[in-house]
């Protein structure tokens, strides 16, 4: 239920600045760390380049900020390893 009101939120902020809207997350850990979402918590949701983004704490948000193209890059090759199961 958080995730789909964390997703509205960005949806809504999106149209409303004249954007698409963010790609919904599609992972089930945190890309910083890698600890299974919401063992510490409700997961945290950012939006990054048009990519939503759920992360663990906030810590792993200032490490997300720190080294973006590095987080981008592997949500990028997760997304296409997601993809290419589904055609499988």
């Amino acid at each position: 239920m958080l995730r789909m009101l964390a997703w509205s939120a960005a949806f809504a902020a999106a149209l409303a600045a004249g954007e698409s809207p963010p790609l919904p997350y599609p992972l089930t850990t945190c890309l910083v760390s890698g600890q299974e979402l919401g063992s510490m918590g409700p997961p945290l949701t950012v939006v990054r380049e048009g990519q939503e983004i759920q992360l663990c704490c906030r810590g792993c948000v200032r490490a997300l900020d720190r080294d973006l193209p590095r987080y981008l890059q592997t949500l990028a090759a997760a997304r296409a390893a997601r993809a290419g199961d589904a055609t499988r």
